[in-house]
């Protein structure tokens, strides 16, 4: 475990979060020498699946956590990036979707990590934080199998990867890093908004740290039926999902551990206690190419929770379908009126097909998240 601090203040300087990244700087360790059998390269968004869990805290308490890194970051990304985003995330280990170079030396240059594509808290928080300690913890995974591949050196050949020799070469292949340096922006300010923020600390207010958290729900093996509910969890009324992002995967494969599968899948549906979303059906045929209302929803994701008028979803409809389908839920259209403690969540799933065996099931839960601080005493509390 890794951990990093920095301190702010309001004389000195004012912290900007969603202005932070991270450098890393590492080393191949085992690395098995090019053959016919494939080459070696680090998946998309590998750097991620190098880590098993980021929390972020200020002052001692957990403001924003988020495990399964890879997979969290992975699925977001293929719904917010667009194409001119993954050539400036290129240093972050994100590839364009027909790039298919090898990478023996990606990790032997310093790479740089925005954290705004790796916690929510750094993506929705627009505010400065004043008179504060803040905390970023990093958990290494125990494993790289996740972060690493093998691809065929020539896509003309017909070489098989995939095979026991190779798989244990790549359980014996890790990723050592050797330096990892936290970048924070600081601004400092002018008498004017120095003196207000004075008034603000002497006041002991209580200040919002208000953004939409990034949780994981998996389901490890999906029973091997056309029909399946899934329980996922019970959330508070605070924190109602507002968005989801459902993939479904197979077990860890060398030969494209970032790509989900379509599995057959014909119709979606999540339940808010009682609330249904979406209304109509999704009716999709993957086998006859017929998927446009999931596509639609997926494209329409950078519009309705970032608000761009002119969205470019990182994804056609032909990479769409290949790489495994994404399906968007949206569920921010909630009758808030009525009261309820709690929220349960539960997703029907509907293939043409029996699930594949060994599949696993992704759901990203994007959710509200209401906490506060105060710069006077330090201390954090949810509501």
């Amino acid at each position: 475990m890794m951990r990093f601090v920095s301190k702010c203040s309001i004389r000195k300087s004012l912290l900007c979060p969603s202005k932070v990244t991270c450098k890393l700087k590492g080393t191949w360790i085992n690395l098995p020498p090019a053959a016919a059998s494939g080459e070696m390269m680090l998946t998309q968004n590998g750097l991620m699946h190098l880590f098993d869990e980021i929390r972020y805290e200020v002052h001692g308490k957990e403001i924003d956590k988020v495990k399964n890194v890879g997979v969290v970051t992975t699925i977001k990304g293929f719904c917010s990036f667009t194409p001119s985003d993954i050539t400036r995330m290129q240093p972050a280990g994100w590839k364009h979707i027909n790039d298919n170079q090898t990478s023996r030396d990606l990790m032997d240059t310093t790479e740089f990590v925005a954290l705004s594509a790796c916690m929510g808290f750094f993506e929705r928080f627009r505010r400065v934080l004043i008179n504060c300690t803040q905390s970023l913890v990093l958990i290494r995974s125990s494993r790289d199998i996740e972060a690493i591949e093998l691809i065929q050196p020539d896509e003309s050949m017909k070489t098989e990867v995939n095979t026991p020799a190779n798989v244990d070469l790549l359980k014996h292949t890790t990723v050592k890093i050797t330096k990892i340096k936290w970048i924070v922006k600081y601004f400092e300010p002018n008498v004017k908004t120095e003196l207000g923020l004075m008034r603000i600390l002497d006041g002991k207010r209580w200040l919002p740290l208000e953004y939409q958290h990034w949780v994981i729900a998996v389901y490890p093996l999906v029973p091997q039926t056309t029909h399946h509910t899934w329980s996922v969890r019970t959330f508070s009324n605070v924190e109602k999902p507002r968005y989801l992002l459902i993939a479904l995967g197979k077990e860890h494969s060398i030969l494209s551990q970032s790509d989900f599968h379509h599995c057959t899948l014909c119709n979606v549906k999540a339940y808010l206690n009682s609330d249904e979303y979406p209304y109509e059906n999704y009716n999709a045929d993957f086998e006859a190419d017929k998927h446009t209302s999931m596509y639609n929803a997926y494209t329409r994701f950078q519009t309705i929770y970032y608000g761009r008028t002119n969205p470019q979803p990182l994804l056609d409809r032909v990479h769409y379908k290949n790489l495994g389908p994404i399906i968007v839920i949206d569920c921010s259209k909630q009758n808030d009126t009525v009261k309820s403690s709690t929220v349960d969540l539960r997703i029907d799933f509907e293939c043409a097909k029996a699930f594949p065996q060994n599949t696993s099931l992704y759901c990203v839960i994007i959710h509200d998240c209401q906490m506060e601080y105060n710069a006077f005493s330090g201390e954090v509390r949810k509501l």
